[in-house]
């Protein structure tokens, strides 16, 4: 059985963890995260491309044999770290008899590493989940402010804990601002780069890239989990994709209904447009100057009236 690689990537927040959960419904497909196999520094394959692999390549013997089989260093050096990689996914995934793909859903390292795992996973099915940025920075800090993370941006130690109790801790938020300036300008670079890096995997892979916007999915997961399942070529994508859909639905997963808030929660509103409620124009004006032209160019316009 032939096996087939899936990379789901997007910005922090954009809902990769959710589109995940509804492709793994698939009962040939096994998608597990966040392994971040690739990354712009440390990532699984650049293990095999150090100052090693090379004085191996040159070494004589070596190098006569790669001579006579018309292999370059180069293309060694790429075939070993897909297998690499390979092998430990195979490792970590573990998969069943029936599964014929192996998905990773890594956000953001992913994005930017595009080109990267184009060349090594040319035959790879690589989906974009695209979401407002506004809303993926939102979404972060109540994540960070719970999970007690990026304390340096939001002020410190002292400032961050005063935060996670006027954002958090409590029933309903004070009215103060909910992010930082260094919060704000860091989202909107990660939201831009990851934006960027993913549409340009577009060109790489073809009809093999699939984007979908996570307001669409909102409204209804099926049409995009379809499209994801063509792309893969695998059986029954239709009635397993209404199944998932069903099955991961906001209000089973949680036992809220979209809209109804729990900043403790990662799933905490799931509300496409929440970024009104929370962004100050200061906020406003910080992201647009990072991101605004990405946000323009993947439809996201500002509202008539900016919040106070």
């Amino acid at each position: 059985m032939a096996r087939q690689y899936l990379f789901i990537s997007g910005a922090n927040r954009s809902g990769t963890t959710w589109l995940g959960e509804m492709i793994d419904h698939h009962p040939e497909v096994r998608v597990l995260g966040e392994a971040a196999m690739f990354r712009a520094v440390s990532g699984v394959g650049a293990a095999l491309a150090g100052d090693e692999l090379r004085t191996w390549a040159h070494g004589f013997t070596t190098r006569r044999f790669l001579q006579v089989r018309g292999v370059s260093e180069a293309h060694l050096e790429s075939g070993m770290r897909r297998a690499m990689i390979e092998r430990a996914m195979e490792a970590l995934w573990r998969p069943g008899e029936r599964v014929r793909v192996l998905g990773d859903r890594t956000p953001y390292h992913t994005c930017v590493c595009a080109r990267e795992i184009a060349g090594l996973f040319p035959d790879a099915v690589f989906v974009h989940v695209l979401r407002d940025g506004r809303d993926c920075a939102v979404s972060a800090a109540f994540k960070h402010l719970a999970q007690g993370k990026s304390e340096g941006l939001f002020g410190g130690a002292a400032a961050h804990a005063r935060r996670r109790a006027e954002f958090v801790d409590r029933e309903r938020d004070s009215g103060g601002r909910l992010m930082t300036d260094a919060f704000v300008t860091w989202q909107a670079r990660r939201w831009r780069e990851s934006v960027e890096g993913a549409r340009g995997a577009q060109g790489l892979f073809g009809e093999r890239f699939v984007e979908l916007r996570y307001e669409d999915l909102v409204v209804d997961p099926a049409p995009g989990l379809e499209r994801v399942f063509d792309a893969l070529r695998v059986d029954r994508g239709a009635s397993v994709a209404r199944a998932a859909a069903a099955e991961r639905a906001f209000g089973r997963a949680t036992g809220r209904e979209r809209g109804d808030a729990d900043p403790r929660d990662l799933r905490r509103s799931g509300t496409p447009g929440d970024w009104v409620r929370w962004f100050t124009a200061r906020d406003a004006t910080l992201f647009g100057s990072e991101a605004g032209r990405a946000l323009g160019a993947c439809g996201y316009r500002a509202p008539v009236r900016a919040a106070a």
